[in-house]
Protein backbone atom coordinates (compact mmCIF):
# COMPACT_ATOMS: atom_id res chain seq x y z
CA UNK A 1 0.00 0.00 0.00
CA UNK A 2 1.57 3.13 -1.37
CA UNK A 3 1.43 6.36 0.98
CA UNK A 4 -1.76 7.89 -1.10
CA UNK A 5 -3.78 4.83 -0.45
CA UNK A 6 -2.95 4.67 3.57
CA UNK A 7 -4.10 8.41 3.69
CA UNK A 8 -6.97 8.25 1.56
CA UNK A 9 -7.65 4.57 3.55
CA UNK A 10 -7.51 6.58 6.75
CA UNK A 11 -9.79 9.46 5.56
CA UNK A 12 -11.71 7.26 5.05
CA UNK A 13 -11.81 5.22 8.25
CA UNK A 14 -11.67 8.88 10.07
CA UNK A 15 -15.12 9.71 8.21
CA UNK A 16 -16.51 6.45 9.55
CA UNK A 17 -15.44 7.40 13.06
CA UNK A 18 -16.67 11.05 13.30
CA UNK A 19 -20.00 9.81 11.60
CA UNK A 20 -20.36 6.85 14.04
CA UNK A 21 -19.63 9.36 16.89
CA UNK A 22 -22.02 11.83 15.79
CA UNK A 23 -24.50 9.33 15.39
CA UNK A 24 -23.54 7.54 19.01
CA UNK A 25 -23.27 11.02 20.99
CA UNK A 26 -26.78 11.92 20.98
CA UNK A 27 -28.15 7.96 22.05
CA UNK A 28 -25.62 7.76 24.68
CA UNK A 29 -26.75 11.31 25.93
CA UNK A 30 -30.46 10.11 25.72
CA UNK A 31 -29.87 7.08 27.65
CA UNK A 32 -27.60 8.30 29.83
CA UNK A 33 -30.35 11.00 31.34
CA UNK A 34 -32.88 8.68 30.87
CA UNK A 35 -32.82 7.57 34.91
CA UNK A 36 -32.71 11.29 35.83
CA UNK A 37 -35.96 11.54 34.12
CA UNK A 38 -37.47 8.98 35.68
CA UNK A 39 -36.17 9.70 39.17
CA UNK A 40 -37.22 13.13 37.93
CA UNK A 41 -41.07 12.01 38.58
CA UNK A 42 -40.64 10.73 41.65
CA UNK A 43 -39.83 12.40 45.48
CA UNK A 44 -36.95 11.72 47.03
CA UNK A 45 -37.82 11.56 50.56
CA UNK A 46 -35.92 8.77 52.18
CA UNK A 47 -32.20 8.12 52.53
CA UNK A 48 -32.60 4.80 50.69
CA UNK A 49 -34.00 7.12 47.50
CA UNK A 50 -30.97 8.98 47.32
CA UNK A 51 -28.53 6.30 47.60
CA UNK A 52 -30.59 4.71 44.95
CA UNK A 53 -30.57 7.51 42.85
CA UNK A 54 -26.52 7.64 43.63
CA UNK A 55 -26.51 4.80 42.64
CA UNK A 56 -27.88 4.53 39.40
CA UNK A 57 -26.62 7.57 37.89
CA UNK A 58 -23.08 6.34 38.68
CA UNK A 59 -23.65 3.26 37.14
CA UNK A 60 -24.94 4.96 33.96
CA UNK A 61 -21.95 7.74 33.90
CA UNK A 62 -19.76 4.11 33.88
CA UNK A 63 -21.47 3.07 30.42
CA UNK A 64 -21.06 6.11 29.40
CA UNK A 65 -17.56 6.66 29.91
CA UNK A 66 -16.82 2.76 29.41
CA UNK A 67 -18.05 3.73 25.94
CA UNK A 68 -16.27 6.95 25.28
CA UNK A 69 -13.29 4.93 26.37
CA UNK A 70 -13.48 2.08 24.16
CA UNK A 71 -13.79 4.44 21.08
CA UNK A 72 -10.67 6.52 22.22
CA UNK A 73 -9.29 2.73 22.49
CA UNK A 74 -10.31 2.09 18.97
CA UNK A 75 -8.95 5.39 18.17
CA UNK A 76 -5.79 4.89 19.12
CA UNK A 77 -5.72 1.60 17.12
CA UNK A 78 -6.43 3.69 14.18
CA UNK A 79 -3.39 5.66 15.10
CA UNK A 80 -0.77 2.49 15.32
CA UNK A 81 -2.08 1.64 12.12
CA UNK A 82 -1.69 4.75 9.53
CA UNK A 83 1.44 6.25 11.54
CA UNK A 84 3.45 4.23 9.76
CA UNK A 85 7.13 5.49 11.10
CA UNK A 86 5.90 8.54 11.96
CA UNK A 87 6.99 9.34 15.27
CA UNK A 88 4.71 12.07 16.25
CA UNK A 89 1.33 10.02 15.63
CA UNK A 90 3.24 7.11 17.43
CA UNK A 91 3.14 9.24 20.43
CA UNK A 92 -0.42 10.80 20.40
CA UNK A 93 -1.07 7.29 19.63
CA UNK A 94 -0.05 5.89 22.93
CA UNK A 95 -0.83 9.16 25.12
CA UNK A 96 -4.61 8.04 23.27
CA UNK A 97 -4.15 4.54 24.15
CA UNK A 98 -3.39 5.60 27.87
CA UNK A 99 -6.43 7.86 28.16
CA UNK A 100 -8.46 5.46 26.81
CA UNK A 101 -7.33 3.01 29.50
CA UNK A 102 -7.81 5.69 32.53
CA UNK A 103 -11.19 5.83 30.95
CA UNK A 104 -11.61 2.29 31.58
CA UNK A 105 -10.60 2.48 34.74
CA UNK A 106 -12.98 5.55 35.58
CA UNK A 107 -16.32 3.55 34.26
CA UNK A 108 -14.83 0.52 36.52
CA UNK A 109 -14.61 2.64 39.74
CA UNK A 110 -18.02 4.51 38.89
CA UNK A 111 -20.02 1.71 38.73
CA UNK A 112 -18.54 0.57 42.72
CA UNK A 113 -17.86 4.43 43.89
CA UNK A 114 -20.96 4.21 46.93
CA UNK A 115 -19.80 0.58 47.94
CA UNK A 116 -16.41 2.01 48.25
CA UNK A 117 -17.25 5.54 50.11
CA UNK A 118 -19.66 3.22 52.04
CA UNK A 119 -16.27 1.40 53.20
CA UNK A 120 -14.45 4.38 53.93
CA UNK A 121 -16.92 6.00 55.72
CA UNK A 122 -17.81 2.58 57.03
CA UNK A 123 -21.47 2.95 57.32
CA UNK A 124 -24.36 0.79 56.51
CA UNK A 125 -27.13 1.10 54.45
CA UNK A 126 -30.81 1.27 56.37
CA UNK A 127 -32.63 -1.88 55.96
CA UNK A 128 -34.26 -2.88 52.48
CA UNK A 129 -31.70 -0.15 50.62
Amino acid sequence: MNSSQRVQWASNALDVTITLSVKLVPISSVLLLAPVAVFAQSKIETACDVIKLVDLVSSWFGIFVFTVAIMTILYAGLLFMIGGGNEETLKKAKRVLIWGLVGIAVALFARGAVAFVQNIIGGSVPGGC
